[in-house]
């Protein structure tokens, strides 16, 4: 993640299922000055806005932490949006990332596609 580009959120849909996806929604809609997200997810440009518009995002400030013996990856996810020169933070916020978790849902799933795969002939 640390290598990645930043992304553009304008026009996508955030997974509102999830707390974090509901979270990132009332973060936008608290801290935004040009962009919105609806009920359902979908971050677009408010409508009394003039000029171009984005909202990205990006990973920043990674650091490896250890605790107990194990290490822990800890990053900031922020959120900039622009309009034409004018260019504010909407969030910035710190994540823990513990690997072996996301490890362990990754194969999770894979098990599951490949069981999937097996009953329906793919």
């Amino acid at each position: 993640m640390y290598m990645a580009d930043s992304q553009n959120l304008l026009f996508e849909k955030l997974d509102t299922n999830y707390a974090a996806g509901r979270e990132l929604r009332d973060l936008i809609n608290e801290n935004s000055r040009w962009c919105a997200a609806s009920k359902f997810g979908v971050v677009y440009k408010k409508k009394d806005v003039k000029g171009y518009v984005q909202l990205k995002f990006h990973f920043t400030d990674f650091e490896v932490d250890e605790i107990e013996g194990e290490k822990y990856q800890r990053f900031s996810f922020v959120v900039v949006e622009s309009c034409g020169n004018e260019e504010q933070d909407v969030l910035k916020k710190e994540v823990k990332f513990d690997q072996f978790y996301f490890q362990n849902i990754v194969e999770k799933r894979l098990r599951y596609t490949k069981l999937a795969k097996s009953v329906l002939g793919g």
